[in-house]
């Protein structure tokens, strides 16, 4: 069947179907509109399986859909051949397409900008771990912006339930944010902060780690042991964006920051709690100013993003 005009009488019947707003291997998305209230939302429609595997996107997203920064479920229609999602529309667009907007003009993201955009997807992770769900699919495509530029993750048709102390296996995900150890075998909820220590990596300078042909990046993650930051790029990125950044690609799992540990961050709280608070309370927290760039220069680095599958 043709997934493109195959739409369930029963969403036709309280939604009108609009423009395709994308597509990947596991369904299609349109912008719809609620017939009673004229509010938009985003339509995901899957074609189903005899195994049910995209039910396992539901009831993560149900799980998730109250929890912030996380794309909100609104409603689930389902027919003979098709799963519809109906969710929040986030007509801010992706993080992708807001990077392909900055980076080219600037190099790079200037640190307080990072370092929001870090702590609002580290607090959709760190939502995600406490049910014991691990992503598997962290990139700036699966990222969503809000009209006023709130951040939304998206996306969790490669999602999985990961107890606590156990491991999975079976490599998904897009390779320029693959864990080293999803290469290997087994791996934990960890692989979703190194794919976010990988996109923390291009804010702050512009390129991705590892790029390439697919055989390139395969052989960077083998054998990468540590980060380089001798480059120029990183010259005027501070000390302690960096000490985070190691820790978030950190090839040792154990060694690796958790999602709460990146929240505890000096970088983070430096710049997205210490810089709001009145002076008062600020007379009581311990920053280390020496780690903190006194003034952020702008870089023109090489736009070096390569857009996934």
């Amino acid at each position: 069947m043709n997934m493109q005009s195959e739409v369930s009488a029963s969403i036709e019947s309280e939604y009108l179907i609009g423009k395709e707003l994308g597509r990947g291997g596991f369904g299609v998305i349109r912008l719809c509109t609620d017939k009673r209230n004229g509010q938009q939302m985003a339509c995901k429609t899957i074609l189903k399986d005899n195994k049910g595997k995209e039910q396992n996107e539901v009831q993560i997203m149900q799980k998730l859909s109250d929890h912030m920064n996380v794309v909100k479920l609104h409603k689930v229609y389902e027919d003979k051949c098709f799963l519809h999602i109906v969710m929040e529309f986030c007509s801010g667009g992706t993080l992708l397409d807001a990077m392909k907007r900055e980076l080219p003009q600037n190099g790079c993201y200037k640190e307080y900008e990072a370092a929001k955009i870090m702590k609002a997807l580290t607090i959709a992770i760190k939502n995600c771990h406490a049910i014991e769900v691990v992503h598997r699919d962290i990139k700036p495509e699966n990222i969503l912006l809000t009209c006023d530029g709130q951040l939304r993750l998206a996306d969790f048709g490669l999602s999985l339930h990961c107890p606590k102390g156990e491991k999975l296996s079976g490599g998904v995900g897009s390779l320029f944010y693959v864990a080293p150890e999803m290469l290997l075998g087994t791996y934990t909820t960890k692989v979703d902060v190194w794919a976010a220590g990988v996109i923390l990596h291009v804010l702050l300078s512009g390129m991705l780690p590892f790029d390439g042909s697919n055989e390139d990046i395969l052989q960077g993650i083998q054998r990468y042991e540590q980060l380089d930051f001798c480059a120029a790029e990183w010259r005027s990125v501070s000390w302690s964006a960096k000490d985070l950044l190691s820790k978030m690609l950190c090839k040792d799992v154990e060694k690796r920051l958790s999602a709460s540990e990146v929240l505890r961050h000096q970088w983070i709280k430096f710049y997205t709690d210490y810089v709001k608070m009145p002076r008062k309370q600020k007379d009581h927290i311990h920053i280390d100013f020496s780690k903190i760039p006194k003034k952020e220069k702008k870089q023109k680095s090489p736009l070096h993003i390569s857009k996934s599958g």
